[in-house]
């Protein structure tokens, strides 16, 4: 079965969304790895602009995460 790369994107992004509302440290994870697929996906379109704002996203998922854990820290 061969599953598009954009459905994964997809899929992993609205899993992400989900495990935000629950406040699960795994979203991030989740969203820099989709964010990833998408760069992956729109490299050999050459989408330029897509991709710009895809690695703005990116660097957002790092941060947000390295908050996340430094507020959880007892």
């Amino acid at each position: 079965m061969n599953i598009p790369l954009d459905w994964i994107g997809v899929v992993l992004n609205v899993w992400g969304v989900y495990l935000n509302a629950k406040k699960n440290i795994w979203c991030w994870f989740l969203w820099i790895i989709g964010n990833g697929v998408w760069i992956v996906y729109w490299w050999p379109k050459r989408e330029w602009a897509v991709i710009t704002i895809t690695v703005i996203y990116l660097g957002m998922n790092f941060y947000g995460y390295r908050e996340w854990k430094k507020d959880r820290r007892p």
